[in-house]
């Protein structure tokens, strides 16, 4: 399977979960509000998108546009990884949690952010400007390291577990931020995830680091446990000498 294939199903799950929350959000209001002009939203959707994207903070809009900058990024590298030809290199060894799960966050994260406004943290202007301040040097700290992470593995990226047919490629990456912990990747998006909780100021959205966090360490233990099994004593002096989450 080549990178472009990986990338597209994620993207296309993503958009699947972002429309049937809108659709479900949309129907939702318009349930609650019988006398809403239903043709305004059809004829006009950019004023609706509009109107929800500016009623969040400015940190949250920032937050928003590096979740977005994380998705650009992964779409450069892959025209830079097409040299490798890697979809000709390797086969799926085992499904490391189908992509469908990107449907669910995107689904929960569209419906946390149409419905931002409850369960807000309680706050006065300062607990609001640490709150902030805080959550947008995650949110820079998060796309840094999923980027050096995403970087550093070059071709060999995939979200699920392979096995390769050249033998150059079965290789352990150990260089760069890999050397200062295992799971870089999954732990940025942790740390993204978290800074979207925090931006939000809504406890609505504590759910979506909650989820990252559960399924990134499910995702770690069955490729360490695949790494394991392909580079044997290698693989155990690395976890020795290396941290899984950089402070454990």
């Amino acid at each position: 399977m080549s990178f472009r294939k990986d990338f597209k199903d994620i993207l296309l799950k993503v958009i699947a979960g972002l429309i049937v929350a809108i659709i479900v959000a949309l129907g939702s209001y318009l349930y609650n509000n019988p006398n809403t002009q239903f043709s305004w939203v059809v004829t006009s959707p950019l004023n609706l998108l509009n109107k929800i994207y500016f009623s969040f903070s400015v940190p949250m809009r920032l937050n928003m546009f590096f979740w977005i900058m994380t998705f650009f990024l992964y779409y450069l590298l892959e025209k830079y990884d097409e040299k490798y030809e890697i979809g000709k290199k390797r086969t799926i060894k085992e499904l490391n949690f189908k992509s469908g799960s990107f449907s669910l966050y995107s689904f929960f994260v569209t419906i946390g952010l149409i419905n931002i406004d409850t369960f807000g943290f309680p706050h006065n202007e300062l607990t609001l400007i640490i709150s902030d301040s805080v959550g947008v040097l995650l949110t820079i700290l998060g796309f840094i390291i999923v980027g050096l992470g995403r970087v550093e593995i070059d071709g060999l990226w995939g979200p699920h577990l392979y096995d390769y047919s050249d033998p150059n490629l079965k290789k352990l990456v150990k260089t760069g931020i890999y050397a200062k912990m295992r799971h870089p990747i999954y732990f940025g998006q942790a740390m993204l995830a978290f800074s979207t909780f925090i931006c939000s100021n809504s406890f609505l959205l504590l759910f979506f680091p909650l989820v990252v966090m559960i399924i990134n360490s499910f995702r770690a233990f069955y490729e360490e446990k695949h790494l394991s099994n392909e580079f044997n004593e290698e693989y155990k002096e690395y976890q020795h000498n290396v941290k899984k989450w950089w402070w454990y």
